[in-house]
């Protein structure tokens, strides 16, 4: 790995470990406080269906992101890292540009990424990968608009001028449409 990258997986480990850190309170929130090893003897609870429901669900998305956190883990190198912005950004464009699959991972990467940095590495990643498509829970808008000093009336033109619909899912473009809206990026982000 190199030092920007390493500096990015460092970044990653710390929002990884800021959203675990989420689910667990939430998942403790869920369960009644008498819930423990050390219960007292006179107590009681009950964990409802819709508690069981919502408690599996933390439980899975927690072990997601265990698993990412083992991956980044086991790539950081030994002799440590030191990281500036420059190198978080640099680390942060090349994973976009080269794909990302996990659409919280993109939405994360985004706000890395000042809008001309980062349009350039999206436009990158739509016309080399399909990894888009997985995206799901993304709308166009709401990814341009999560880099860092992307004007809202700029992302509303980009779209705009690539023909595509403000709350269009990633995975509903088109192959035509995506090469459109990654030369639209392209364009505005060497005006900005």
């Amino acid at each position: 790995m190199t030092a920007t990258s390493d500096a990015w997986a460092v970044v990653q480990i710390a929002e990884l470990a800021r959203t675990s850190e989420e689910l667990l309170l939430r998942t403790l929130d869920t369960l009644d406080v008498d819930v423990r090893a050390a219960m007292p003897e006179d107590a009681a609870w009950t964990l409802s269906g819709a508690d069981a429901e919502e408690l599996r669900a933390l439980l899975i998305e927690h072990g997601e992101i265990a698993e990412r956190l083992q991956v980044l883990a086991e790539q950081l190198p030994e002799h440590g890292v030191t990281g500036t912005y420059d190198d978080v950004r640099d680390g942060a464009a090349a994973a976009l540009a080269d794909g990302i699959l996990d659409p919280a991972t993109v939405a994360m990467t985004a706000t890395a990424l000042d809008a001309r940095t980062g349009w350039i590495a999206l436009a990158d990643a739509l016309v080399s990968t399909d990894t888009q498509s997985a995206w799901t829970q993304l709308s166009s808008h709401e990814l341009l608009s999560s880099f860092r000093r992307a004007d809202t009336r700029l992302v509303a033109r980009v779209l705009e001028d690539a023909a595509v619909e403000p709350d269009a899912c990633w995975p509903d473009l088109t192959a035509d449409t995506t090469r459109r809206l990654a030369t639209t990026l392209r364009t505005y982000a060497k005006q900005s």
